[in-house]
């Protein structure tokens, strides 16, 4: 059986991953429509 602990690290682990992603993409976002204008 998995431990529980583990479980929770790599949901943590995700959770932060995607966060850090979701900021990518708006810093992406932004910088492409300052080009733009």
């Amino acid at each position: 059986a998995i431990a529980y602990g583990s479980i929770l690290i790599v949901v943590m682990l995700a959770i932060i991953f995607l966060f850090d992603w979701l900021i990518g993409e708006a810093r992406i976002s932004r910088s492409k429509a300052k080009n733009q204008a």
